[in-house]
């Protein structure tokens, strides 16, 4: 998970999360979370509340079953998510 606070923990800080907090958001959400639709050629794309805020969540989990990355999706690229 540190690949994910190094690249993306501004996004996240963005949201009110910061860096401690990332992994369990990340993976209370793939165990606890339904994934909505897709987002690239790997992604999956979760609905979270963080702060009483409705986000969105790109995750990409490998073949392995391990988290490969996740970051914030901003509202612009909402309109490249493929729901389901």
């Amino acid at each position: 998970m540190e690949h994910i606070i190094v690249r993306h923990g501004d996004d996240f800080a963005k949201w009110g999360v910061d860096s401690s907090s990332i992994s369990t958001l990340v993976t209370n959400t793939v165990k606890t979370g339904q994934s909505i639709g897709k987002y690239g050629a790997d992604g999956s794309v979760f609905k979270v509340i963080v702060n009483g805020e409705e986000k969105y969540l790109n995750v990409v989990i490998g073949k392995n079953g391990y988290i490969v990355t996740s970051h914030p999706l901003k509202m612009e690229e909402l309109t490249r998510v493929l729901w389901r």
